[in-house]
């Protein structure tokens, strides 16, 4: 395989819009590409996981992944038998699918796996974050046995919260393109 991995940019819920971090990546980044799913906005855990086994059996080199918000779960759903493509991840922003607030309509991505993911991988996590608290964030990462980085008071990570560009993020993917390659 070679020592230039792909890189899988993983979504949430609607997409990720032109200038969410993510996005910039994607345009800035000339060997990241953007994991496309069917239905964005009524997602199926079934075929997030699916679509994503599908390019990772397609891949010629080797993977890593960036992942945000419900892309992170799909990563975590998906991660039970991922091959030995994928060298590392990124998991910004986890949704935690079993708050009360949690929409019905991606309803099915609970329960939060629970298992360790085979491969390094950061769990980044904000400590006003509507969508999982600083400790649950922390908890994903235990449990998955991932490197916890604490993001301070950054929302949900995205261009609503002020993340179009996120140099620290992109601190974040270097040093784990550093450590696994």
């Amino acid at each position: 395989m070679s020592d230039k991995p792909h890189i899988y940019i993983l979504p949430g819920w609607h997409n990720s819009e032109p200038n969410h971090w993510q996005s910039r990546l994607e345009r800035g980044h000339s060997r990241a590409m953007r994991i496309e799913q069917e239905d964005w906005e009524s997602p199926v855990m079934s075929d997030w996981v699916n679509k994503l086994d599908h390019m990772v059996q397609a891949a010629e080199k080797e993977i890593v992944l960036v992942a945000h918000s419900l892309g992170s779960l799909t990563v975590a759903h998906y991660a039970e038998n991922p091959g030995n493509k994928i060298l590392g991840a990124m998991l910004t922003a986890p949704v935690d699918p079993e708050i009360d607030s949690f929409p019905e309509e991606i309803r099915g991505f609970a329960p939060c796996p629970t298992r360790t993911l085979p491969f390094p991988h950061y769990v980044v996590g904000s400590r006003n974050d509507p969508w999982c608290n600083i400790e649950r964030a922390q908890q994903m990462a235990a449990d998955w046995g991932g490197k916890f980085v604490d993001a301070g008071e950054a929302g949900h990570i995205n261009a609503e919260s002020g993340y179009g560009p996120w140099p620290e993020g992109l601190f974040l993917l270097s040093n784990l393109l550093k450590g696994i390659l």
